[in-house]
């Protein structure tokens, strides 16, 4: 240090006065750097995190602040929440060209199925590409499992099968979180579930279905809404196989069909979008014995005890999300009635 200082002082008495100018240089960048702030260490890049779950144990999210919406104002999208029925079989043989033929048609943002039997990420990612949707999430490889694919990128994505029947799938795009369900079925037997216990069956071997169903939904909530208060944009979609008590003017067969919606509602967090948009239209999406006649139809509604058709698919969304939304149907044609026993139906929002 101290040669350092002599060098200083031997260059500030000496008479060359290009060698002068070395240590008021050396004074003057001192000052200036001074002023300046450090510089930034560049931030690794931010991975897509992709966790399968097989258990009710969650990592830590590790997201801090709350998310972002990433549309642009005034941008407009759309969502359809299908249950495809056994996978599409009824277009299987054409290799389903039917189906993406009416995808493409319905051009959808963000596609939530139900029942995508025989698929996995790879093989529905093949076929979701042939309508644009190279994003791709299946919660298991068999069974009557929920997907989501999508024209923008997949983050936070997590799949749920341990304590749920068919699985449920979350993923967040452009800011929004979806979650899509397929809850368990009534009639859903010990030979065909993936776990449990002999409490969970009635003597005939069947699940206890109703409170399983509200099991379910407090296992996905508790690894998200409750886990991850920061964030606020959500959209559960899926086939809850369950019809709401808002249902009961056109579908009534005793409150125990209700359990897993009165539990929803009970937060007073969700809102049921479709519902409030259509208060006064039975909204069916499922045909008990695929007959989808608009007589047929019209006589349940006036009758809830016949329970030919009921509501079994929802969009409960976010108060956050809510103020997006836009429109919302039950989609009906010549495809969607013969091919499957839902119908799908369809959000669109405007940020």
């Amino acid at each position: 240090m101290w040669r350092h200082f002599d060098l200083f002082l031997y260059l500030w008495k000496t008479d060359d006065s290009a060698m002068k100018m070395v240590p008021i240089l050396i004074i003057a960048g001192a000052l200036i750097s001074c002023g300046q702030p450090a510089a930034e260490i560049p931030k690794t890049p931010e991975i897509s995190e992709t966790v399968e779950t097989t258990d009710n144990t969650q990592p830590e999210d590790p997201d801090s602040e709350a998310d972002r919406i990433m549309f642009k104002l005034g941008e407009e999208i759309t969502i359809i929440e299908f249950n495809i029925e056994k996978g599409m079989a009824a277009d299987k043989e054409n290799g389903f060209d039917n189906f993406v033929a009416w995808v493409k048609e319905q051009d959808p943002d963000v596609l939530l199925l139900c029942e995508c039997n025989e698929f996995n990420d790879k093989s529905l990612k093949e076929l979701a590409m042939r309508w644009g949707h190279p994003y791709v999430a299946v919660t298991i490889d068999d069974g009557w499992n929920p997907a989501i694919t999508s024209r923008y990128p997949l983050e936070k994505v997590k799949k749920y099968t341990r304590g749920f029947v068919h699985g449920a799938v979350r993923a967040k795009i452009m800011g929004v979180n979806f979650l899509c369900l397929h809850s368990c079925a009534s009639w859903f037997d010990t030979n065909n579930w993936y776990g449990g216990s002999e409490k969970d069956y009635d003597g005939n071997g069947y699940i206890n279905s109703f409170d399983y169903r509200l099991a379910e939904l407090q296992n996905l909530f508790d690894n998200t809404i409750f886990k991850e208060p920061q964030n606020r944009y959500w959209i559960l979609s899926g086939d809850l196989n369950a019809v709401s008590p808002t249902e009961a003017r056109w579908w009534n067969n005793g409150e125990s069909y209700w359990v897993e919606h009165k539990y929803i509602q009970s937060l007073d967090y969700w809102n049921d979008i479709m519902r409030e948009q259509h208060p006064d239209n039975p909204l069916f999406t499922y045909a008990r014995d695929h007959r989808w006649d608009e007589d047929r139809m019209a006589k349940t509604a006036e009758n809830p005890r016949q329970m030919n058709y009921e509501r079994l698919d929802y969009f409960y969304l976010s108060p956050a999300i809510s103020v997006y939304a836009e429109e919302s149907a039950v989609i009906s044609d010549s495809f969607t009635d013969s091919n499957s026993d839902h119908r799908p139906i369809v959000l669109k929002l405007k940020f």
